[in-house]
């Protein structure tokens, strides 16, 4: 694994880089109290309305991610040095919920697991867990009383920690013994969470895990049977232990038909118990699941795929695993507006902004993972669709399309459900390889009407026109735009692209949005820094650096400008957020340098007519004078 080499605190100055903890006891949970000087707050809320299924009648699937240390390179709310680091990264659109797992007593999912599971309209629980000798005191001290019982509820739902961090449930994990007279404390503390939870959060769900029976004895069941289904029945779901075989799967089927409640079925992809043996044969476990009505998948531990690479993320190998299963699965597309992606993966090697090359450290943020990445192993394409890290147009990556002088096909960029009542502005930016024209044609595919096909620079539909434009100072970027005019009763569902033989493209964003001016209000505004501390001993700084953003700005860059004692001016770049807060610590600051200007730049999410009328970035600055050490 590569060491994160972050500083990241300052003694001195009492500053901290953020990073999400877990609560290991039950006082570390009644003490609980959000940071007052470094607020980690997540972005943005779920919107539960956010997608729609594609399709019906499919598996759902849960993900429960746990890898080896908990809380590793993803714990930090800010973008460290590390180039790679365990995502997802394209199979957000088959994933009903996600569960973050640890085995601490109270496991607050990151904020930036938050962050990018809310974009891809995923919600998103933590866990509760007890385990062995410790687990059974907590669980006498919780259950034994029905008010102790209904005060944890309240403190998981009511106190900052939910609302705080705006997740969207539990995971209740029990595997220790329950004295058999405090079961009935246990089911009501399920209930009345579940009910809480509903009450305030509308995608919100509590999951059992199979590991306590009826009567206080752990027994993990591996099926759904009289011994677990009150526990299922008092909850939102049961997630099945992993040791299961056809003949749990028939018996969980059967009991069912006569008691319905939300079933899915634990898989292992490390392969304990779990049919297949895991890995790159966990799709035989889903096949086995499939064939049963209303039987459902749990995934736990997916990160195997990065763990058994020691620690090196395969983008290729992960997206392998991932399509070996997920046909079976429930698909979802994406009705959210605007949607605005830059093909990021979460890591890079270096990092570009507006297509210049801004820095060449390495990188890690699970937060600036682009949403509804396209899989870059689709089945028409094979395999001339990939992710580059040495071009980007803004973040670390960019998705690099090539065809064959043999041969070239259409290439899916997005599956989505965009209505186009008010017709859509479709935006893309694009870099030939060899820096000169290579034309390459696009098609709009619809729910209710035929494809639009046409060549970037050549379109006969009266329902659509385009316009073609070099970015200037972009290092070779073209600006793309369609103007699809309204379309009454209809919904765009696939954006393809489809490249001349023997060429090659790279695809740095790509933006779709209501053609109709925007109401809400863009501004950027009052930059502070707060708490600023100037080491002259080793000519570093440290701060927090707050500000004012509208909700239309998703993604924010941190620039130092260093002014020395003779007037000239170095800019240096420091950071990309995607919260209105950076904090940093031992920022070194080059001899002689007088003063800092630091300059928050927010990429502005596209103009509202078909040629850009407005700035698509906003800045706002503040200074800092240094005292200066001869």
């Amino acid at each position: 694994m590569n060491k994160v080499l972050l500083q990241a605190s300052c003694e001195d100055c009492k500053l901290f880089v953020p990073s999400s903890k877990p609560l290991k006891n039950l006082q570390e949970v009644s003490l609980w109290k959000p940071e007052v000087v470094n607020d980690n707050k997540t972005s943005p809320r779920l919107n539960p309305n956010g997608r729609v299924k594609d399709g019906d009648n499919k598996i759902k699937l849960i993900v429960c991610h746990m890898m080896g240390g908990y809380l590793m390179e993803d714990k930090y709310t800010q973008m460290v040095p590390c180039s790679e680091v365990y995502n997802i990264v394209s199979s957000w659109s088959y994933i009903e919920y996600f569960i973050y797992f640890s085995h601490n007593f109270v496991t607050i999912p990151p904020t930036s697991w938050i962050d990018i599971a809310h974009r891809n309209h995923v919600p998103i629980l933590g866990t509760v867990i007890t385990e062995w000798k410790e687990g059974y005191y907590i669980c006498e001290d919780l259950f034994k009383l029905e008010k102790t019982a209904l005060s944890f509820a309240d403190q998981l739902v009511w106190f900052p920690i939910a609302t705080h961090y705006c997740f969207d449930g539990w995971l209740i994990n029990i595997e220790n013994p329950v004295e058999e007279a405090n079961i009935p404390n246990l089911f009501m503390f399920l209930e009345y969470l579940k009910l809480k939870l509903e009450a305030s959060l509308p995608a919100s769900k509590v999951i059992w895990y199979d590991s306590l029976t009826r009567n206080g004895h752990l027994c993990w069941q591996n099926e759904l049977n009289l011994s677990n289904l009150e526990f299922a029945q008092h909850c939102d779901a049961i997630f099945l232990n992993y040791f299961w075989d056809t003949s749990c799967l028939f018996r969980t089927h059967s009991l069912l038909k006569s008691h319905p409640v939300d079933v899915y079925v634990g898989i292992d992809v490390f392969g304990r118990g779990s049919p297949g043996g895991g890995g790159l044969n966990t799709h035989k476990a889903v096949e086995l699941i499939s064939q049963y009505e209303n039987l459902h998948i749990a995934l736990f531990a997916p990160g195997w795929i990065y763990e058994s690479k020691n620690n090196k993320l395969d983008l290729l190998g992960n997206q392998l695993f991932w399509d070996s299963f997920t046909p079976f699965c429930q698909a979802f597309d994406s009705v959210q507006l605007p949607f605005d992606s830059f093909f990021n993966v979460g890591f890079g090697k270096r990092y570009f902004v507006k297509g210049k090359l801004v820095s060449e450290k390495e990188w890690s943020h699970i937060s600036l993972t682009s949403p509804l990445l396209p899989s870059i192993l689709a089945k028409s394409t094979s395999k001339n669709l990939k992710f580059s890290f040495d071009e980007a147009y803004e973040g670390g990556s960019s998705l690099e399309l090539e065809a064959s002088a043999a041969s070239s096909y259409f290439t899916l960029l997005e599956h989505c459900h965009f209505a186009t009542q008010a017709g859509l502005l479709i935006r893309l930016v694009f870099k030939p390889a060899n820096l000169s024209p290579s034309p390459f044609s696009i098609r709009l595919s619809f729910l209710n009407r035929h494809p639009i096909e046409f060549s970037y620079r050549d379109c006969q539909s009266k329902d659509l026109t385009i316009l073609a434009e070099e970015r200037k100072d972009s290092d070779g970027w073209n600006l793309l735009t369609l103007n699809l005019k309204p379309l009454q009763e209809d919904f765009l569902k696939k954006i393809e692209v489809k490249l001349e033989k023997d060429s090659r493209v790279f695809f740095g964003r790509l933006t779709v949005m209501e053609n109709k001016p925007i109401k809400d209000a863009v501004f950027l505004s009052s930059l502070q820094l707060k708490n600023f501390c100037h080491h002259q001993e080793d000519s570093s700084i440290c701060g927090l650096l707050q500000w004012d953003a509208s909700k239309t700005c998703s993604q924010f860059n941190v620039y130092g400008k260093m002014t020395d004692i003779y007037g000239k001016q170095t800019v240096l770049y420091i950071t990309t957020t995607r919260q209105p807060t950076y904090t940093f610590c031992r920022l070194k600051v080059p001899p002689g340098i007088g003063s800092v200007t630091f300059e928050i730049q927010t990429l502005f999410p596209l103009a509202t007519q078909c040629r850009s009328e407005v700035p698509d970035e906003l800045s706002v600055f503040c200074s800092q004078k240094l005292c200066v050490v001869p």
